[in-house]
């Protein structure tokens, strides 16, 4: 445990606490729960002001929750605040453009779960943790609008310094997102893969009831994806070259409905009254996850591309890990912050990642190819799995993290028995 707070040479206190957690998004926020549900003293510092936690602005974004993640908010105590903002997903169709062949994932084939995930937009998210949870508790200080001017680690510890306060702890993780000033801090290496893509965000009404199904379709140009929202309306994520998704932001709404209903009709009359919002596409791969006292969580570890909605399930896997690992550690007298935990984490992850990674990766790079004889073989392919029930649903399981090797949190856990 930290030592009570010290005097630096020119009257600066010290302010010590067990983890100094950097990064107030949905896997920091997370993060800081578990950990202070856990008697650990966090602070949670973030650049941004707090009106961007406390009213948290929309951004287009949604998270499909994975059947793990929504283990992890169970046993969190959490999950019955989200479950009433959340849409479940009960269904995804999968098909290259509009070819014969498809793929069809039904959660009631594996009987793990009443949906194989939910699906929340991230504003939400994240006003639900901020206000369900850490605003009122008592061992979560957090400091907004904080300016690193000075990072150090030694031995024993990790020490940063802000605009008037000076913080120090034996663990500190970065959760700073996929651009992570923290891990350029550190110089900590990564592999960047440029899609040439940006994803058209927002959402969209439409006529008829979609049933909890989700659209994954695939075109040369990029995944195109409609995802279940409360009611008669859905989110939509179009993945095209720049200057289409630039040329779509302008369209008037009649125009942009046309569009999608010209790609998408199978819920009728549509209707487009929501902001649009655009983002570039590429996968970040940190080449190692810790340096130090320094652990990278979340997308400043690996940010990879939202084909199949696992980025943020992918960041709460390596948080389940990770919390894992850390409240191992003080239980059994260790330092949390010590290489032998944080090297645990990053062996489990970068094998993990590795797995997510090839086959994110390799499913976009697949599907751009506009070449008809490699068409015929992947839809060949998509039929195949279709009709192969034990390999489709062993697909499902791995994608939903319903293994029965996940970490504690996943498997709805706590970490500590109360």
């Amino acid at each position: 445990m930290p030592e009570s707070d010290e005097k630096l040479a020119h009257n600066i206190a010290i302010k010590s606490y067990d983890i100094i957690l950097i990064g107030a998004g949905p896997v920091g926020l997370t993060m800081a729960i578990t950990l202070a549900q856990n008697g650990f003293k966090i602070a949670l510092v973030e650049k941004a002001p707090l009106s961007f936690i406390e009213q948290p602005q929309h951004d287009g974004r949604g998270y499909a929750l994975s059947y793990g993640t929504i283990m992890i908010f169970k046993a969190l105590g959490l999950w019955h605040f989200i479950e009433n903002i959340a849409s479940p997903i009960r269904s995804i169709h999968v098909q290259e453009n509009k070819t014969p062949c498809y793929l069809n994932f039904e959660a009631d084939q594996i009987n793990a779960a009443a949906a194989m995930g939910f699906l929340v937009e991230s504003h939400i998210l994240r006003d639900m943790l901020w206000h369900g949870y850490v605003e009122q508790k008592d061992n979560i200080t957090l400091i907004t609008e904080a300016e690193i001017l000075d990072f150090k680690q030694d031995p024993h510890q990790a020490i940063i310094h802000l605009n008037d306060q000076i913080l120090s702890a034996p663990l500190l993780i970065a959760a700073d997102g996929r651009h992570s000033s923290f891990k350029q801090r550190l110089n900590i290496q990564s592999k960047t893969f440029p899609y040439n893509h940006h994803a058209l965000v927002t959402r969209f009404k439409h006529e008829k009831p979609h049933n909890h199904r989700a659209y994954e379709y695939f075109y040369p140009a990029g995944p195109f994806a409609i995802l279940p929202l409360m009611g008669n309306e859905s989110s939509l994520v179009w993945c095209d070259k720049p200057e289409i998704v630039t040329t779509l932001k302008t369209l008037n709404n009649d125009d942009f409905a046309a569009h999608i209903y010209e790609r998408f009709s199978d819920l009728g009359t549509i209707s487009c009254n929501a902001d649009r919002f655009s983002y570039p596409l590429s996968a970040i791969l940190s080449e190692k996850l810790y340096q130090g006292r320094v652990v990278l969580l979340g997308d400043a570890a690996q940010a990879i591309h939202p084909v199949a909605g696992q980025g943020l399930n992918l960041g709460m896997r390596g948080l389940a890990e990770l919390a894992e690992h850390i409240v191992n550690a003080r239980l059994h007298g260790q330092d949390w912050g010590d290489s032998f935990v944080l090297d645990a984490y990053q062996k489990k992850i970068l094998s993990t990642r590795r797995k997510f990674f090839i086959l994110m990766h390799g499913l976009v790079k697949l599907y751009d190819i506009d070449f008809k004889p490699l068409s015929m073989i992947r839809n060949i392919g998509l039929g195949l799995v279709n009709r192969l029930p034990p390999l489709k649903h062993a697909m499902m399981r791995e994608a939903m993290g319903a293994g029965s090797k996940q970490p504690k949190l996943m498997r709805g856990e706590t970490l500590i028995a109360k």
